[in-house]
Order: C-alpha cells, then sequence, then structure tokens
C-alpha cells in the first residue's frame, strides 16, 4: 500500500483522531444549527450565526493531533523508517500480560483467554487483549500510577475500548488496570537507572527495596484490579467512521 485509500488506523490511535481542535463543529455547535435552521425567522445575529456555523461544518480544520498522527503514519507508507515507541512500562505490559489474564480470570470468575489474532474492519484495526468478554488490561508501572480512586477512564482507553467495540460488534467492554509483580530484569534496569541519577553504588540491597516496592502479591485482588466499564457509544463509532475518512483524505493530500 502507498496511499491512504483503504488505510485502517488502529486503535490506540483513536484518540489523536478524534480529538476536537478549534477548526471543528462540535456537537453542541451542530444542535445549535439544527435549532436555528428549525425557526421559521430569524434575527439578523442569528443568521449571522447559523451562516458562521454553516461554514465551519462545510469548511472543518483538521485537529493537529489528526494531522500529526496521519504524516507519522503517511511517513512510514512512503517507507521511512521510524524508531519503536517503547519504554519500561509499554514493556512491563508485555511481559506481566499473561499474569494479569490470570488475575483477572479470579475476578470474571471464568477463565480468560488471551487473544492473539488482530480483527479489522473497513476503517480500523486491533487486537483486544481477551475477546470473552471483551477486556483491555493496562498494567501499571507501580502504587503510584495505580488509578485505585479514579472515578473516570482515561479518554485514550476509552477511544481505544470504542474501536475494539466498533471491531467486534459488543455492546460492552473493560478497561482493567492491574498491579502486577515487575519483572526482575525491568526491576534492575529501573535500580540502576535510579543509582545513577542519585550517584550511588549499585547492590543487591537497592535491587531489593525497589523490589519490595515494585511487588504486589501480598495484596488482595481488590487492590491489584480497577475495573471502568464502558458502554459502545454509537456517536463515538460514527465519529470514528468520519475522522478516519478525513485522515485518508488528509493523508493522500500529503503523499
Amino acid at each position: 500500500m502507498n496511499n491512504f485509500k483503504d488505510y485502517k488506523f488502529r486503535c490506540h490511535y483513536l484518540y489523536e483522531l478524534c480529538s476536537d481542535g478549534k477548526g471543528m463543529l462540535t456537537e453542541k455547535q451542530a444542535e445549535e444549527i439544527k435549532a436555528l435552521e428549525a425557526k421559521e425567522k430569524l434575527t439578523e445575529k442569528q443568521a449571522e450565526k447559523l451562516s458562521f456555523l454553516r461554514q465551519k461544518r462545510d469548511n472543518p480544520e483538521l485537529p493537529e493531533m489528526l494531522k500529526t498522527r496521519v504524516e507519522t503514519e503517511a511517513k512510514r507508507l512512503l517507507g521511512i523508517p521510524l524508531p519503536s515507541v517503547g519504554n519500561k512500562y509499554t514493556q512491563k505490559g508485555l511481559e506481566a500480560e499473561d499474569e494479569a489474564i490470570e488475575l483477572l480470570s479470579d475476578k470474571f470468575g471464568e477463565l480468560l483467554l488471551k487473544n492473539e489474532k488482530r480483527i479489522d474492519n473497513e476503517y480500523i484495526t486491533g487486537i483486544p487483549d481477551v475477546l470473552e468478554p471483551l477486556v483491555d488490561n493496562k498494567a501499571s508501572w507501580d502504587g503510584r500510577t495505580f488509578p485505585l480512586f479514579e472515578k473516570n477512564l482515561d479518554k485514550r482507553y476509552w477511544w481505544q475500548m470504542q474501536g475494539y467495540l466498533f471491531l467486534t460488534g459488543k455492546k460492552q467492554g473493560f478497561v482493567c488496570y492491574t498491579l502486577i509483580n515487575t519483572p526482575h530484569s525491568l526491576i534492575e534496569y529501573h535500580a540502576r537507572n535510579k543509582c545513577k541519577e542519585n550517584g550511588e553504588e549499585y547492590s543487591d540491597e537497592i535491587f531489593n527495596k525497589y523490589k519490595k516496592e515494585m511487588s504486589f502479591d501480598h495484596l488482595p485482588s481488590s487492590l491489584r484490579i480497577k475495573t471502568f466499564v464502558v458502554d459502545r457509544d454509537e456517536n463515538a463509532i460514527n465519529k470514528i467512521k468520519e475522522r478516519v475518512k478525513m485522515a485518508r483524505e488528509y493523508g493522500n493530500k500529503l503523499i
């Protein structure tokens, strides 16, 4: 593929694609257009407002996050090598995935099976962690990053789950944060970096200090799992379709 005609964006990019910029019509403004158009007679001020909103609707200015993501994907399509974006957090997520799914099996009261299959449709592609029930796991790095008391899910992950719901046709999914013991190799990497930062000499004592901070087996599952329930949002699904089309059009102009 050397163009964006049928390009399918990954679910973890949907927040960037679906973000709103100053030049995009908001849902509130769309409702305002309907209300103004329904009036039999408009004041001069209302007519000016309707004209402005229609202009904004018909000539949307792409959000910067969307443009940045498409520009990156365009480079990829053109064959420009791009560095991997992995870090210690994503690495832990990969290495702790099996243990996290085992922990979540106890919570859901059934054996959850890790999904290895990529799913796609006309617009997007993704690999949900578990298909039945639909679960996406986020392995927290440590206790500080574990959102035990958070009431609202990070918007990035909400949009990612909307993508999975779109792909699978399901009505509901679960984003689960888990506290899983950090693998020894990552603890050592973290401890050695901290020693460099603090001007200390690495030792077993320092390793054990960080191991204690990054091990969670002693906690009950109620303190190791934070679950957010995400219901399918048809408005969000329609927005994904719309934004993918806009992204493809912009990408083709770039290439």
